[in-house]
């Protein structure tokens, strides 16, 4: 394992894991340049982040940690998959790139915060595939080609799954005919643009599902 006890990184199978402290956002940080060496020097087929402060989160502290530092390098260096925690839900979002930027790589981004403490209630937004205010736990299965994972209730139901495919280490049409612009949802005078709405759900924990699946 490398790094300190902050920030650190570590392989396991074919999954590049790198782990980093919400309290060091800014490029200047020696987090920051942990990280940016790491990722970029990383061969591996799948390269995960996780983080407490979500980098997209809609629902009680509506998050937009490190968009103007890590979510560029995310992209420089092919990060697949953010795990964040902070709002105490599961809210998988839809894969996030600038339109802007032709061949711009997508990142897909989860709150997976249901471990126990007092649940918090997700707003829905389009770029969200699934929110959902319930305790859980995620598992996760990846080869080289293939990353699946399912999010599954303290009681056994499954509230989530989904799969990522990178035939030859390239992202598929298919998963980015799925991707929700990254500049729709940038921060401005709050946490993140576009605050949306709560839609109450009074006959159970599910608010939002869209779909399931990325390919």
């Amino acid at each position: 394992m490398l790094g300190t006890n902050r920030w650190y990184s570590f392989d396991a199978g074919p999954v590049h894991v790198l782990a980093l402290d919400y309290h060091f956002e800014k490029t200047t940080s020696a987090q920051f340049k942990f990280a940016r060496e790491d990722l970029l020097k990383s061969t591996a087929p799948w390269k995960v982040v996780f983080v407490h402060n979500p980098v997209f989160n809609y629902g009680h502290h509506n998050s937009g940690w490190g968009h103007q530092s890590y979510l560029p390098l995310f992209r420089e260096a092919r990060v697949d998959l953010v795990l964040s925690g902070h709002s105490h839900m599961y809210e998988r979002f839809r894969p996030v790139a600038p339109t802007n930027q032709p061949g711009a790589w997508a990142v897909t981004c989860i709150t997976t915060a249901g471990g126990g403490a007092e649940l918090h209630r997700p707003h829905t937004h389009p770029a969200q595939a699934v929110a959902i205010s319930t305790n859980h736990f995620t598992l996760f299965d990846v080869t080289r080609e293939t990353l699946r994972a399912r999010a599954i209730r303290v009681d056994g139901v499954e509230i989530d799954a989904f799969e990522i495919r990178k035939p030859g280490g390239r992202q598929a049409a298919e998963y980015l005919a799925q991707v929700y612009p990254e500049e729709m949802l940038k921060p401005t005078s709050g946490p993140m643009l576009g605050r949306p709405r709560r839609r109450r759900n009074h006959g159970g924990a599910m608010l939002t599902r869209q779909h399931s699946k990325l390919t």
